[in-house]
């Protein structure tokens, strides 16, 4: 008897071994056939990079990022983390003044933290510092803030911009 399937899954039971075919989900619509390798497809959560990782968004608002690694065209690097507090609580705030103040504290810290490695390792392309909040919208508590360089331009690089990177 052929063990029990569940939509997408098909499977079929052949002497003395079982055959199965399935689906896999992604951020994105693909058709694979033959097997599949789970290390070649190359996803990693925003909060899965760490400094020197190499990466391209998938979109802005996308929990996930491809990671193809440093020597493959890529997006951007991972070089620091900064964690930035909660704002204290003021009834009298606007609405978004506590994104406001996350943002201008993380583009703070962020600099903070690439001056130090701009000076030792002096990147030989333009790069712009952009930051992705790991807790966006939440007042009430600490936000963990990766900070990473973008081609200035936009498109991608060819390589590692730095060979190391401070850690979280």
């Amino acid at each position: 008897m052929p063990p029990p399937a569940t939509a997408p899954a098909d499977a079929t039971a052949e002497a003395p071994e079982a055959r199965v075919r399935c689906a896999a989900t992604g951020p994105f619509g693909s058709t694979t056939t033959g097997r599949l390798d789970p290390r070649s497809i190359r996803l990693r959560a925003w909060d899965e990079l760490r400094p020197g990782d190499c990466f391209s968004p998938l979109g802005n608002d996308s929990t996930s990022v491809r990671y193809p690694g440093c020597t493959a065209p890529h997006a951007g690097q991972v070089y620091a983390g900064v964690i930035v507090p909660q704002a204290p609580p003021i009834a009298t705030l606007p609405p978004h003044a506590g994104v406001d103040r996350t943002q201008r504290l993380a583009r703070k810290g962020c600099a903070r933290a690439w001056r130090p490695l701009a000076r030792k390792y002096r990147p030989s392309v333009p790069v712009g510092l952009r930051f992705k909040d790991l807790e966006p919208g939440s007042a009430s508590q600490d936000h963990l803030v990766l900070c990473y360089v973008a081609p200035a331009k936009g498109g991608t690089f060819a390589q590692a911009v730095l060979p190391n990177a401070v850690p979280i």
